[in-house]
């Protein structure tokens, strides 16, 4: 790294190599969740999203919230009712009033419940140097749990 490189840039690249690790991270789920033959179809996404909020402190106050999210949803060959039709896992990380949070889901998709999480963890932090440092074991530690629930869903999508 260049000498001249700004400690704002520095921080802006590590960021940048968070999610690709958290990526990689979410691509070995990916990849497991293709080898289990009660699913039809496992789709990843990255969604990245803004909005301005009122303050619960201050309600003439705005701030801005920014978060991504990473998602696997995996549907199943066949699901025992409409609202059993995927599982999925999320992990969400946003910023808001000063404080980094990241927090992950394990949850239920159908057509009547839209996403239905069951299961969440969540870690926050005073500044992204902690979240970076955090988040990659975070991550793995709670995706190793999701393949654990995957692998007690039986045939029919019934979690035992």
């Amino acid at each position: 790294m260049s000498k001249a490189m700004k400690k704002e840039e520095l921080l802006i690249l590590r960021f940048m190599q968070l999610l690709a690790t958290l990526r990689a991270i979410f691509r070995k789920t990916h990849i497991f969740l293709e080898s289990v033959e009660r699913f039809k179809m496992v789709s990843t996404h990255v969604i990245p999203f803004q909005q301005i909020e009122n303050s619960f402190e201050n309600s003439d106050q705005e701030t801005l919230g920014v978060s991504i999210s990473f998602a696997i949803d995996a549907d199943l060959k066949q699901p025992s009712d409409v609202n059993h039709a995927s599982i999925g896992v999320s992990l969400k990380l946003w910023h808001v009033e000063n404080r980094w949070k990241a927090e992950a889901e394990i949850g239920w998709s159908g057509s009547d419940i839209g996403w239905d999480p069951f299961d969440d963890k969540e870690i926050e932090t005073d500044n992204i140097e902690q979240l970076i440092d955090k988040l990659p074991e975070f991550t793995e530690t709670f995706l190793d749990h999701f393949k654990r629930v995957v692998s007690d869903i039986d045939i029919k999508g019934d979690v035992h």
